[in-house]
């Protein structure tokens, strides 16, 4: 089971910005893994090099910035689903609305079964915020 680490923020309710402030749990990122680390672990359970899986993964983001921008949704199995929304300003009538209105794309993404059930097993651990565990590890 896989823990993830968070920390406490205190933050206001957008809806109600008159009611006091409350703690909220924020993840705390533990560094960033880049597409060449993932290709150089993978190649070892696999026949394929790095450089053949690195090949691989970028065919695939190609495949999906086509099939997204022609307003499919793209299906990678246990893995999720990705499908282009727009985000725009409204008009009082349809002939109004004119592609200025567009304020920008997005590609949303939805967890297939395999991360979901990662998502459903997780424990969690609360740490400090990030610039206090670096104040505290600089000061001992």
């Amino acid at each position: 089971m896989k823990t993830v680490k968070y920390s406490l923020v205190e933050l206001r309710n957008p809806l109600r910005p008159q009611a006091a402030k409350k703690f909220y749990a924020r993840s705390q990122s533990a560094g960033e893994v880049s597409i060449d680390d993932m290709a150089e672990v993978i190649s070892y359970a696999s026949s394929m090099t790095d450089t053949d899986i690195i090949g691989v993964l970028r065919a695939v983001i190609r495949q999906m910035q086509q099939h997204l921008a022609d307003g499919r949704i793209v299906n990678l199995g246990d893995f999720g689903s990705f499908q282009m929304i727009l985000s725009s300003e409204g008009a009082d009538t349809k002939e109004e609305f004119t592609q200025a209105n567009i304020r920008k794309a997005k590609v949303q993404f939805r967890p297939g079964a395999m991360l979901n059930d990662m998502r459903k097993n997780l424990k969690y651990e609360r740490v400090e915020p990030l610039p206090a565990r670096k104040r505290a590890s600089s000061e001992g």
